[in-house]
């Protein structure tokens, strides 16, 4: 869905080109990512009726995931946040993972209850991912709000909220995986849903003031 969104708003924009290879080629690599990653879950769950879980797919996912990362990577250039605010934040992030993978390797043993390493990997690869986009689109929501005088800074309360979304399903999705709690992860599905819905409101919105500024650049150059 975000996909289709992101795609038809470009293809109406005149500034279109210009914004791709400028600002959003991380971006549409992520959500063209995803988009094949969802096609291929589809085709080896739906069609094959052959657990997707780990598959192709995955790499794709994960793909996806890190060039969202470079997104928010390359926006600190306007957003500006402190080099010293980054890396402490990444090494107390850091200290969390691998605490968070002491406690499940060496306390509850958890590579006992599964040998398949894969599924194993992404049961901490995606919710990683996930709060990394929470807490990068808090950081640049509050940095908006100290340096913008308008309010374009609110989509990445969306963006947020994409990555809340993701974590809970990624979360339930992958421990559902590991102890079979449920025969079907049909109704996480919704959570998935409403988190493209919140990525395609946000990369509109983005799109919206984005393609705005420049044809007011524009104007002043004429």
């Amino acid at each position: 869905m975000a996909t289709f969104l992101i795609l038809i708003y470009l293809k109406k924009s005149k500034n279109s080109q210009h914004m791709i290879d400028k600002i959003y080629f991380f971006i549409l690599s992520a959500v063209v990512c995803w988009f094949i990653a969802e096609s291929l879950y589809g085709y080896y769950d739906g069609l094959l009726h052959i657990d997707a879980y780990p598959s192709p797919a995955d790499l794709f996912y994960l793909l996806g995931s890190i060039f969202f990362i470079l997104f928010f990577y390359s926006l600190n250039r306007s957003y500006k946040i402190e080099p010293g605010m980054i890396i402490s934040a990444l090494i107390t992030f850091s200290l969390f993972i691998i605490y968070s993978l002491y406690v499940a390797i060496f306390i509850f043993e958890i590579y006992q209850i599964s040998n398949d390493v894969g599924a194993l990997i992404l049961l901490f690869s995606y919710p990683v991912f996930d709060t990394l986009i929470i807490l990068a689109s808090t950081a640049y929501f509050l940095r908006g709000k100290d340096i913008s005088l308008k309010r374009e800074y609110n989509f990445w309360i969306f963006f947020a909220f994409f990555g809340f979304m993701f974590l809970v399903a990624d979360l339930v999705f992958g421990f559902n995986d590991l102890f079979n709690i449920i025969d079907t992860n049909r109704f996480l599905d919704i959570f998935y849903n409403i988190g493209y819905i919140m990525l395609g409101i946000a990369l509109i919105i983005k799109i919206k003031y984005a393609s705005a500024a420049l044809q007011e650049h524009d104007l002043k150059e004429n």
